[in-house]
């Protein structure tokens, strides 16, 4: 660069001598005018090329180097993009390792196990459940209705008839099955804990419960399933001493100490879905606690959570034999794409010689009293694809009980007990079904009796079971649909029996 100008100057420097040379030829030197002229313009010749000198060598170096401090401090840019673009890539996952199968329950010691549930793949040899005690009923009832309506034909389909059928919708509930009888009892939403934002409140559960003996919770329901064979229940809570949820601004996320598993095993229930959507309210930490509460206790459990993951699907089915006939139970949650999935289960279940298939739905939409029309379609899918009961549960409100080919839909069996909720119609109830045993070893569904309660809250929270013919009239109203083509409805009259058969 420098020898480029100093070049250029000596290129000015002799042009300027050719325009002083030709100037020269039309000026005469020896006018005063002219040779002054001629002086004058080489002294500014002079002037100019002096200048152009001095100016490469004062600043010639400052600006040749400035241009190379330039081009570095662009090259350092282009480096820091580079690297921004390009980022360096992330090191290698280690693998997880593979999860250790869950051993054999061990029943716990202070609780005599009814039964022992068959983990999956592995099958263990079947066992006889250990006959419930019969135990004297602590509510007092009205006398039966006496009405006439075991002739009543109310309703067909392809599988048999359903009858009204006279009796105490309470009392007769208290009365243990027969021999060759087998009866589970279903109820709806457990929630034995509160909103974590809430549940510091005195009148919260949490803080209810806290002085309460462990069989206080389930006091005024628990004869009812001490006299079935096997009671089941929807766990809608997370049971963990780890408060964080998994989304922190989620209106509603439901937790209880793990301590509260106390209440679980004096209630008489033997058998829990986990599946909803607050089981994982508190990570997969939180779900995991839960299933090692209810183990603690000997408490079985079912539910698939992630049916479509490859990690964390938690696949879990049960099975059950109860005076020689086998029960298979299947769980999921907000299943409108899991029907596949569902159909395998229940085939899995059927090759494992289970008589009777039950499956599990949390669906439906909250605080509606009647499904929504989808819900029929995937039901009569569910049935034909060999279940034998659709047992409902999320909207935490009742909705009617349908027949399909003889088979029972409980849509949604509503609130059981719940420590956050909101003031919601309250009506719920035991929902008890009784298979009787051929003399081909296999059962078939005998009867539905629905035992009419009202859920409490703010304070109180055990469920109350209603005697007054009104109240359990107003109560029982919730589960009697209208009239649907291809599926049978609750008959009239069954807001005073509370049950029928099904022949």
């Amino acid at each position: 660069m420098r020898i480029f100008l100093v070049l250029k100057v000596f290129q000015v420097k002799m042009e300027m001598k050719r325009v002083y040379a030709r100037a020269s030829a039309f000026i005469p030197t020896d006018s005063v005018k002219g040779n002054a002229f001629l002086k004058s313009f080489g002294k500014t010749a002079g002037l100019l090329i002096a200048f152009m000198a001095a100016f490469i060598l004062l600043f010639g170096g400052f600006t040749i180097g400035g241009s190379t401090a330039s081009a570095a401090e662009q090259t350092k840019v282009r480096e820091v993009k580079i690297t921004v673009i390009t980022p360096t890539p992330a090191p290698t996952a280690t693998p997880k390792p593979t999860k250790t199968p869950k051993p054999t329950k061990t029943p716990n010691p202070t609780k005599t196990p009814k039964v022992t549930a068959t983990p999956k793949p592995t099958k263990t040899p079947k066992v006889t459940a250990t006959p419930k005690p019969t135990k004297t009923p602590k509510v007092t009832a009205t006398p039966k209705n006496n009405v006439d309506t075991k002739v009543s034909v109310v309703g067909t389909d392809a599988e048999g008839i359903i009858q009204l059928v006279d009796g105490d919708p309470v009392l007769d509930a208290l009365e243990a099955s027969a021999e060759d009888e087998i009866r589970l009892s279903f109820v709806g939403d457990i929630s034995i804990g509160d909103s974590l934002s809430t549940r510091k409140h005195k009148t919260s559960l949490t803080s209810v419960v806290a002085d309460k003996d462990d069989d206080w919770l389930f006091s005024t329901v628990r004869d009812f399933f001490e006299a079935d064979d096997y009671s089941l229940g929807n766990l809608e809570v997370v049971l963990s001493d780890n408060d964080q949820p998994l989304y922190p601004l989620k209106t509603f996320n439901l937790i209880g100490p793990t301590s509260h598993v106390r209440f679980l095993q004096e209630s008489g229930i033997d058998a829990l879905n986990t599946v909803n959507n607050h089981c994982i309210d508190f990570k997969y930490a939180g779900y995991e606690s839960t299933l090692r509460a209810l183990e603690s206790i000997g408490m079985e459990h079912f539910g698939t959570l992630n049916p479509r993951r490859q990690t964390n699907r938690y696949v879990d089915l049960l099975e059950v034999e109860l005076k020689g006939i086998k029960f298979g139970f299947t769980g999921f949650s907000y299943p409108s794409k899991d029907m596949d999935l569902i159909l395998a289960d229940i085939q899995t279940l059927r090759a494992d010689g289970c008589d009777v298939v039950v499956v599990s739905l949390h669906w439906g939409t909250e605080e509606q009293f009647r499904p929504k029309a989808g819900q029929y379609t995937f039901a009569k899918q569910i049935i034909d694809g060999g279940a034998d009961v659709v047992w409902g549960h999320h909207p935490h409100v009742a909705q009617p009980v349908y027949f399909y080919k003889g088979k029972p839909i409980l849509f949604s069996t509503g609130n059981f007990i719940f420590g956050t909720i909101k003031d919601l119609d309250p009506a719920t109830g035991i929902f008890q079904l009784t298979w009787k045993k051929k003399a081909d070893g296999s059962a078939a569904l005998s009867s539905l009796r629905i035992v009419p309660i009202n859920m409490t809250r703010n304070g109180e929270y055990r469920p109350t079971v209603l005697t007054d013919p009104d109240a359990i009239a107003k109560c029982l109203k919730h589960f009697m649909g209208e009239p649907r083509k291809e599926f049978t409805e609750l008959p009239a009259g069954f807001e005073k029996t509370g049950t029928v058969e099904i022949r």
